[in-house]
C-alpha cells in the first residue's frame, strides 16, 4: 500500500504564523483551541478555534491575559483557560466565547488540575489543598486541606471522590468531594505518586496508582485494599487509558532509555513487550480509542505505533516541538513561531496491478492463489522493467518505479531531489540524529567513521555520569552528588592526609531516589591493599531530601586508609540496566571526629573501590572498535573510541586512544577537544595540560578559513560563532552550561569560559567564568577567582551577585546575604541584564532573611526588587512615591506573601483612569488595627508617611488613587492626608470610610457600594479602586509635601498613586467642604 505524499506535505505547512503560548483538542478532536500572543506581549492573547478536518480558523476572541493553560474536558465541549494570576476562565467551544470566570488564589501556582467526566467538577491542586469548583457556575464546592504538598490530583467520573498524591509522604488518600471527608488512605508507595484514576470494572469501584518506585497499583474502593502491583520499568510519568487499554511512558533521556507499555486493563498485564524509545518523551498518550499509541519528545520527534502489534504505523515526524496529542487522529505542533495542525493517515492508497508484478519479479519469488510460494522468472522481471518504461503517466507511483530501475551510476538518491548517494551518505553520516546515522550506515557499511559517530551516540556512563564524580564526596557542598553506576557493593576509598580517630559516620543524600544506599560496610588498612572491615550498619529510608545517616561507633577507629562500601541500595541494578533509579548516589560522607566535625578534607585523595570496567563489553565499544578497523589511519575513529572508552571508566585505554588520534594527526581539532576533555576530568589534585591543547584546539577552527570535514559538535558551535571575542566565547559557555551541565558539555563549557577568560584578561569573561563554575558546582574554585578578582573590583556588583551565589551553595548564608545586599544596590538600572539581576540579588537576600526567620526584614527586602522603576521623563505633577512605597502590585504584600494578588492585573507606569493620569508602580500601605493586630511588634507598615515630596509647586487640585484592606462602618475616620505648604501652614484632609474609600475587594453578595466623595478609578471583577479629587483651597500657594496619617481604624488604607492638577480646580471635593 502507498501513502500519499501530498497531504502529508500540505500539513507541514503552517495554518498560520505566530507565538502561540498554549494549544489543546476538545474532546471530540474536531476543535483546537490556540491562544496566540499579540505582538511579544505576554499580557495580551488572541484564543482561536480551529477546524481540524479543514485545518481552518473558524472564530477567535480577544483575550487581555497572560496564557499559562488550556484544559480540555474529557467529554464536554467546554475547556479552562487558566491565567498566570488568580483568574481562570471557562470557554464555551461550542459557542465559541467566555462564558464564566473563577477568581480565586488557588490558580497561581496550581500544581495540577483535573476534570469529574460525568459532571461539572474541576479539581486544582495548589501546594497543601486541593479546590472542588463546578465549573458551571463557578461556585467552590469544597476545599480540601492535606498534610504534604500534592504532587498529582484526579477525580472520579462522577465527580464523587478526589484523590491527591501526596509529596514527602508518598502516600495517596482518597477524599469525599461534598464532605470533605477522607474515606480511603493513606494509601502508601516508595516513591511519590506521579498520576493517578478512578475506574469501574465489574461493578467493582477502582483506583489506580503509578508512582515513582516504578510501580502500578490497583486498590479497592472505598476500602482502601490493595488489590494487584505490577512492576514497571521507569516512572509512569504518563498515563492514558481507554475501555480496556491502559498506557504508560517514562521521561527518559539521551543516556537513558524509556519505554511506552501498554496494559491490558482486565488483568493488568502487558498487552505487548514494552515499545522501546530512546530520548526524552513529553507527552504521550492514546489515540483514535486506543488503536494508536502516540509520543513526543525533546529531539523534535513525533512517532504513533500500532497499539495492538507494537509496530510503527508512521516513520517519525522530526522537528516537531511544542506538540498536542489529540485523543482522535489529529496532533498540533506551535515551534518555530508557527502554528500546525496534522492527521494520522487513515487509509492507504491501492497500489496499481502491475506494482504489486514488479515487486514480487524483483523478489523472484510469488504467492499463488492457494499460498504457495513459486518462482519468477527474470524474463517476467523484464517485462514489468518494459511496461514502465513504456509508461508516460506522472503518477508518483510511476515516478517512484523509473527512478528504481534507471542505471544505478547515475541515480540520485530519490526521485524527487538531484542529489547523489554519496551526497546522501555524506549529509546522513553527519547528523546528530540516530536513525539517519544508521541509515547512512546500511548504505555505506566500509565507512568506520560511521561506526565511530553512532557509538557515540550510543555511548551510556558505566561509573558516573561525567559531573556527578567521585570527589563530590568530600567536597563539603551538600547540593552536589557522586553517582555511580556499578551498584554492586561499590563504595569509596579514602587517604586521610590527617589521620585522627574516627568515632562515627554520616552520610547525607541529597535526592529520593531508589539508588540511596541501604548499607555499609567500613573498613580500615595502613598499606592500602589489605583491609579489616571493622563496622557495618543498616541505613534507614530516606524520606525527604538533604536527609542525614549518623551512627556513632562504639570505639574509635585509627587509620590512614578508610574503605567505606554500600553492599545494597534501595534498587539495584546492573550494567546493562541503565535508568535513572538504578544506581548508588551519594550527597555527602564523613567521618566524626570526637566532637561530632568531620575528619575528611576536600583535599583528601579519593577513589572509588571498583576497577576499571575492563571485562564489561557494550555495543557502543563494538560499533568505535569496528570503527578503528575500518579506519585505522583516520584519527576521528580513533578519539571517538578514546571518548566510549571514557563512558564506560576504562581511561587508561581512553588515554592511548586518544594518544593514537593525535599522532596520526597533532592538529585534529576535535582528537585535541577530547584530549582536553579527558585531561580535564582526570585533573583531581594535579594540574594537567588539558587547557594547552584546549587551546590549540580552538585557534585551530576560529584562525582558520578552511572548512572542516566533520567537528564535534561542540566545536561546530564556536566554528559557527560570527565573532570569536570574549563575549561571544563566553555567552556560548553560558548557554552550554545552562543546557546541560553533566557529560562532555559541562567540561567544555568550563574549559571555553577559562580560555575567554585568561586569553582576554576581561572582568566581564572572568564573571562568566565563574557563573559557569557555579553551574558546575565548583564553587571553591569559582570563590578563589571572585576574591582575587574583588581586591581590584571592590564594587562591581556582577561579581559580589556571582560571589553571593557561590557562598550560598556553600552554605555560607551570611557572607551570602552581605553579598547580594551590596550588589543589589550597586547594580545600574539603565539596562534589562542589570534589572533582572538587580531583581534576583534581592530577592535571594529576602529568602536568606525568610530561612533565617527575618520574616518582615525578608518582606521589606523582596520588595525593593519589585518596585517598578520611574522613568525620567515623567513629569512632576505625577507625583513620584518611589522612596515611599512599602508593598509591590503583584504581590499579596498585606498578607507579606510573594504570590500573585489582586492588583497584578493592574496597569503599570504612567496610567490614565477616568481622565486622571498616574503613576503607578507601587503600594503605599498604612498600618490600621487589622494590621496591627496580624503583625503586632514585628508589623511592617506604619502609621503614617512623612514628606512625599510636592517640588514646591502650585496645584489647583490634587488627584488620591486609593482603597483599604478590610473594612469599617460607614462614616469611620480612616485616615488623614496632611498638606503642607511652603509658607508653613497646612490643610488636613480628613478620609472617610463609605464616603471616599472602602476595602478593595468587592462582595460578590453585595456588589459595589457607592462612595459620594469618590468615583471608582479602576476596577476588575472583584477589586475597586476609589479616585478622591481634593480641591486647593489656596492654589496660589506652593505645596511642600504631604504627609499621610492612619486614624487606627480597624481597615488599612493604602495609596497607589497621587497626581497634581495645576491648571483646573478638578472634581470632587470643593473648597468649603474642606474648611
Amino acid at each position: 500500500h502507498l501513502w500519499p505524499s501530498a497531504p502529508r506535505e500540505s500539513s507541514n505547512l503552517p495554518v498560520e504564523k505566530g507565538w502561540y503560548s498554549k494549544i489543546e483538542f476538545n474532546s471530540k478532536s474536531d476543535l483546537l483551541i490556540a491562544a496566540k500572543r499579540i505582538e511579544e506581549d505576554n499580557n495580551n492573547h488572541i484564543i482561536q478555534f480551529w477546524e481540524t478536518e479543514s485545518r481552518s480558523k473558524t472564530h477567535e476572541i480577544e483575550y487581555p491575559y497572560a496564557v499559562k493553560n488550556i484544559i480540555a474536558h474529557p467529554r464536554q465541549n467546554i475547556a479552562i483557560a487558566q491565567t498566570t494570576n488568580t483568574l481562570a476562565h471557562v470557554l464555551s467551544l461550542d459557542q465559541k466565547t467566555i462564558i464564566g470566570s473563577i477568581d480565586h488564589e488557588c490558580i497561581v501556582g496550581a500544581r495540577g488540575a483535573a476534570f469529574s467526566k460525568d459532571k461539572h467538577t474541576l479539581g486544582i491542586a495548589k501546594e497543601k489543598s486541593a479546590y472542588a469548583w463546578d465549573w458551571n457556575t463557578q461556585k467552590l464546592l469544597n476545599t480540601i486541606n492535606c498534610q504534604n504538598f500534592i504532587y498529582s490530583i484526579s477525580l472520579s467520573d462522577d465527580s464523587n471522590l478526589l484523590c491527591a498524591g501526596e509529596l514527602s509522604s508518598n502516600e495517596a488518600n482518597v477524599w469525599e468531594i461534598s464532605t470533605g471527608n477522607k474515606i480511603c488512605g493513606p494509601l502508601k508507595h516508595e516513591n511519590v505518586v506521579l498520576n493517578s484514576i478512578f475506574y469501574n470494572q465489574n461493578n467493582q469501584s477502582l483506583l489506580i496508582t503509578a508512582s515513582a518506585d516504578n510501580k502500578i497499583r490497583i486498590w479497592n474502593l472505598p476500602n482502601g485494599k490493595l488489590l494487584r502491583t505490577t512492576g514497571d520499568e521507569n516512572w509512569p510519568v504518563y498515563i492514558d487509558q481507554t475501555d480496556n487499554l491502559f498506557l504508560t511512558a517514562g521521561v527518559g533521556n539521551d543516556s537513558y532509555p524509556s519505554s511506552i507499555r501498554i496494559w491490558n486493563m482486565e488483568n493488568m498485564s502487558k498487552q505487548l513487550p514494552a515499545i522501546p524509545y530512546r530520548g526524552a518523551i513529553y507527552a504521550s498518550r492514546f489515540m483514535n480509542s486506543g488503536k494508536i499509541a502516540a509520543a513526543a519528545d525533546n529531539k523534535g520527534n513525533f512517532q504513533a505505533w500500532d497499539s495492538s502489534t507494537g509496530k510503527p504505523l508512521i516513520q517519525p515526524i522530526k522537528d516537531m516541538y511544542w506538540v498536542k496529542i489529540s485523543n482522535d487522529e489529529y496532533y498540533a505542533s506551535s515551534a518555530a513561531n508557527a502554528l500546525r495542525i496534522y492527521r494520522i493517515p487513515r487509509e492507504v492508497n491501492n497500489a496499481p496491478n502491475w506494482f504489486a508484478d514488479f515487486i514480487e519479479a524483483i523478489s523472484g519469488q510469488a504467492l499463488s492463489e492457494s499460498g504457495i510460494a513459486k518462482d519468477v522468472s527474470k524474463e517476467k522481471l523484464q517485462e514489468s522493467i518494459d511496461f514502465i518504461t513504456s509508461l508516460d503517466d506522472s503518477k508518483a507511483v510511476t515516478e517512484w518505479a523509473k527512478w528504481f530501475i534507471s542505471n544505478p551510476v547515475n541515480r540520485t538518491s530519490s526521485p524527487n531531489n538531484n542529489k547523489s548517494f554519496q551526497e546522501l551518505i555524506s549529509a546522513k553520516s553527519k547528523s546528530s540524529n540516530l536513525d539517519e546515522l544508521r541509515e547512512a550506515l546500511t548504505l555505506d557499511p566500509t565507512k568506520g567513521v560511521i561506526y565511530s559517530r553512532i557509538a557515540r551516540s550510543i555511548a551510556q556512563p558505566v561509573e558516573s555520569p561525567r559531573t556527578e564524580t567521585i570527589d563530590h564526596v568530600i567536597d563539603d557542598n551538600l547540593k552536589s552528588w557522586y553517582v555511580n553506576y556499578d551498584t554492586l557493593n561499590s563504595g569509596v576509598i579514602i587517604e586521610l592526609s590527617n589521620p585522627s580517630p574516627i568515632h562515627g559516620i554520616r552520610i547525607h543524600v541529597h535526592r529520593i531516589f531508589d539508588r540511596n544506599p541501604k548499607s555499609f560496610e567500613l573498613a580500615i588498612s595502613e598499606d592500602n591493599i589489605n583491609f579489616n572491615v571493622v563496622e557495618t550498619g543498616q541505613i534507614p529510608l530516606f524520606t525527604g531530601k538533604l536527609l542525614t545517616f549518623e551512627k556513632a561507633f562504639n570505639k574509635p577507629i585509627d587509620s590512614k586508609y578508610v574503605r567505606i562500601t554500600f553492599p545494597t541500595v534501595r534498587n539495584a541494578g546492573t550494567l546493562d540496566h541503565f535508568s535513572v533509579l538504578h544506581g548508588l548516589e551519594l550527597s555527602e560522607l564523613e567521618l566524626l571526629g570526637a566532637n561530632g566535625n568531620d575528619i575528611t578534607k576536600s583535599t583528601d585523595l579519593i577513589k572509588p573501590t571498583n576497577n576499571e570496567h575492563k571485562n564489561y563489553n557494550s555495543p557502543a565499544e563494538h560499533y568505535a572498535l569496528t570503527g578503528t578497523k575500518l579506519e585505522p589511519n583516520i584519527p576521528e575513529t580513533w578519539w571517538s573510541l578514546a571518548d566510549v572508552y571514557d563512558l564506560m571508566g576504562k581511561h587508561n585505554l581512553a588515554r592511548q586512544a586518544t594518544d593514537k588520534a593525535l599522532a596520526l594527526n597533532p592538529n585534529d581539532p576535535n582528537a585535541l577537544l577530547v584530549s582536553s576533555l579527558l585531561r580535564e576530568r582526570a585533573a583531581g589534585k594535579e594540574k594537567l595540560d588539558q587547557m594547552s591543547e584546549f587551546s590549540k584546539a580552538i585557534e585551530i577552527i576560529s584562525n582558520s578559513k578552511a572548512e572542516f570535514d566533520y567537528l564535534d559538535p561542540l566545536l561546530q558551535s564556536v566554528y559557527d560563532l560570527k565573532s570569536y571575542q570574549s563575549t561571544n566565547l563566553t555567552q556560548l559557555a553560558l548557554s552550554t552550561a545552562q543546557k546541560k551541565i553533566w557529560g562532555n558539555e559541562g567540561v567544555f563549557a568550563v574549559l571555553l569560559s577559562e580560555y575567554a577568560a585568561s586569553t582576554s584578561g576581561e572582568i566581564q569573561a572572568l564573571i562568566d567564568y565563574t557563573r559557569v563554575l557555579f553551574y558546575r558546582s565548583e564553587n571553591e574554585k569559582a570563590l578563589g577567582l571572585l576574591d582575587n578578582a574583588l581586591k581590584d573590583n571592590p564594587n562591581n556588583p556582577e561579581l559580589l551577585f556571582n560571589l553571593g551565589g557561590v557562598y550560598r551553595s556553600l552554605s555560607k548564608t551570611t557572607l551570602a546575604l552581605q553579598a547580594y545586599q551590596k550588589a543589589s544596590r550597586l547594580f545600574k538600572t539603565d539596562n534589562a541584564d542589570s534589572l533582572r539581576n538587580r531583581r534576583i540579588a534581592f530577592a535571594s537576600a529576602s529568602s536568606i532573611l525568610f530561612q533565617q526567620g527575618k520574616r518582615v526584614e525578608a518582606y521589606q527586602e523582596r520588595i525593593k526588587g519589585k518596585i517598578i522603576l520611574r522613568q525620567k521623563s515623567t513629569e512632576s505633577k505625577y507625583i513620584d512615591l518611589s522612596t515611599k512605597y512599602n508593598g509591590a502590585l503583584n504581590e499579596r504584600w498585606y498578607a507579606l506573601s510573594s504570590s500573585s494578588g489582586g492588583l497584578s492585573l493592574l496597569p503599570t507606569g504612567l496610567t490614565e483612569f477616568d481622565g486622571t493620569k498616574y503613576d503607578i508602580r507601587g503600594i503605599v500601605q498604612l498600618s490600621g488595627r487589622q494590621l496591627q493586630n496580624a503583625f503586632g511588634g514585628n508589623n511592617p507598615f506604619p502609621r503614617s508617611v512623612k514628606n512625599i515630596d510636592f517640588s514646591n509647586q502650585t496645584y489647583r487640585s490634587i488627584n488620591f488613587l486609593h482603597a483599604t484592606t478590610w473594612t469599617d462602618p460607614d462614616g469611620t475616620p480612616v485616615a488623614n492626608y496632611v498638606i503642607n505648604y511652603s509658607d508653613g501652614t497646612r490643610h488636613v484632609l480628613p478620609i472617610v470610610y463609605g464616603e471616599h474609600v472602602r476595602d478593595w475587594v468587592i462582595n460578590p453578595n453585595i456588589g459595589l457600594l457607592e462612595t459620594p466623595k469618590s468615583k471608582i478609578g479602576w476596577r476588575s471583577s472583584n477589586i475597586a479602586l476609589f479616585q478622591t479629587t481634593w480641591t486647593n483651597p489656596h492654589p496660589q500657594k506652593e505645596i511642600q509635601s504631604i504627609d499621610l496619617e492612619s486614624e487606627m481604624s480597624f481597615s488599612n488604607v493604602f495609596i497607589i498613586g497621587i497626581t497634581g492638577n495645576p491648571d483646573s480646580a478638578g472634581e470632587g471635593e470643593s473648597p468649603s467642604n474642606n474648611n
